[in-house]
């Protein structure tokens, strides 16, 4: 899970909480879904597909946020460019 403080793709950081307004929340449950949540903010409806931009910034921000390993079924050339976790 990722408690994301997000003020631009150059500025954010990881020290969101429950309580904190503007706190963005998720977790990636598999390659096609996402647990998403602002806090404070109306949530997306059910079955909101996200932009290929979304998509690769969450993908960047849960690479960072890993602590030594980042898994997936397939290799992801976006992915594999990105910092090595941890770094």
């Amino acid at each position: 899970m990722i408690l994301l403080n997000f003020y631009s793709p150059e500025q954010y950081d990881f020290g969101g909480g429950w309580g904190s307004v503007g706190t963005e929340i998720f977790m990636p449950l598999g390659p096609g879904h996402l647990l998403y949540t602002k806090i404070g903010c109306a949530s997306p409806p059910r079955g909101t597909r996200i932009s290929e931009d979304f998509l690769q910034l969450t993908q960047r921000l849960v690479i960072e946020h890993a602590h030594r390993f980042a898994f997936g079924a397939v290799q992801d050339p976006y992915v594999a460019d990105l910092p090595p976790p941890g770094r």
